[in-house]
């Protein structure tokens, strides 16, 4: 920077011309210089596309286990509409045998010999 500086200063002091007039070391100076903040660009450009790189991979790897998520929450959902479906059909089975017991029980009823409600018969299968 020292050299940028001393570099402007002279040529506001002098006349300009168009053409810059300068030492070589000058010269050789300030391309080291470009050559260091081309050196440390690229680093930095590494770095950065090194970083976005991870960061896609990241993304990638939540998007694989989001899905396998959703998927996992679908078997489930059909698992328990599964199974309310059964309990349900249980409940209704159930309630009608509660109701064949129930008629079957009643002291005014006398059971026919052709009646369901025999005690001699075999037991439900269900």
């Amino acid at each position: 920077m020292k050299i940028l500086s001393d570099v402007q200063s002279r040529l506001s002091i002098s006349k300009f011309n168009g053409k810059i007039r300068m030492s070589n070391e000058e010269f050789e100076l300030l391309n080291g210089k470009v050559k260091e903040c081309q050196d440390l660009a690229e680093k930095k450009e590494a770095s950065v596309m090194a970083e976005l790189q991870a960061m896609y991979t990241r993304k990638n790897e939540l998007d694989r286990k989001v899905e396998a998520n959703l998927k996992a929450i679908e078997e489930t959902k059909a698992a328990m509409e599964t199974a309310l479906w059964y309990a349900e059909m249980a409940d209704s089975a159930k309630v009608a045998i509660e109701h064949e017991l129930r008629r079957c029980r009643q002291p005014d009823s006398t059971p026919s010999p052709t009646s369901d409600c025999s005690y001699n018969s075999s037991p439900l299968s269900i």
